[in-house]
């Protein structure tokens, strides 16, 4: 019922967002397939042991982007929720993460899209939240990174 009055009524009627609704109507999905569940469980486990072996070195920060493309306008990422599932992959696995700001690059053309803000995600191993941090303030002091 929320599902059909958010999308009807533009959510204004409905006590929930529409990707609040959408995660319950996963949920509930992902309950009818208890077997499927158990699968999707062992290779995230795996995943997340690949990733732990690539990155607990205490030295390793992987960089990857916030989106694939600059950020979206207000209201305009409702529909676009998968874009943001390679920075979501890192969170669910429990990674350390932290988000950084983006200079535009330098000759970057004016428009509309030259304006909206860009960013990345740092990731390390498990216990070494410290160096996603130390990181973030080399690029804020190389002038790479920089707040909005």
């Amino acid at each position: 019922r929320e599902a059909v009055t958010s999308l009807v009524c533009g959510g204004a009627s409905s006590r929930h967002t529409l990707p609040a609704i959408g995660l319950a109507l996963v949920e509930e999905l992902d309950a009818l397939f208890p077997s499927v569940r158990q699968l999707m469980l062992r290779r995230g486990n795996a995943l997340r042991a690949r990733f732990d072996a690539l990155l607990s070195d205490g030295r390793t920060v992987l960089l990857v982007p916030s989106l694939l493309t600059p950020a979206p306008r207000h209201h305009e990422n409702l529909l676009r929720f998968p874009d943001a599932a390679q920075t979501g992959l890192f969170n669910v696995m429990q990674l350390p993460a932290t988000a950084v700001p983006l200079a535009p690059p330098r000759g970057a053309q004016a428009g509309r899209r030259a304006s909206l803000p860009l960013g990345c995600q740092l990731v390390s191993g498990f216990g070494s939240d410290h160096l996603t941090l130390a990181v973030a303030i080399a690029l804020e002091r190389a002038g790479v990174a920089r707040s909005w």
